[in-house]
């Protein structure tokens, strides 16, 4: 069964059915961490602000909105 890009899946609503729905991820970099975004690959701006050289903690918690 195929479908397109971006179409609605049924999953079900059983305990197998586990989906992963993190948009954003971070990585170290030079100056601290950077959020990126897993489907670009790129960082992330948040109003107009780039998401590299955070502390961890701050990286973790904006990527966690």
């Amino acid at each position: 069964m195929s479908r397109d890009v971006g179409e609605p899946v049924d999953i079900g609503t059983g305990d197998a059915a586990v989906v992963s729905l993190v948009r954003y991820d971070i990585r170290p970099d030079a100056g601290g961490w950077t959020i990126y975004d897993r489907q670009t690959n790129e960082p992330v701006t948040v109003e107009g602000h780039h998401t590299v050289g955070l502390l961890r903690a701050d990286a973790e918690e904006i990527a966690d909105l």
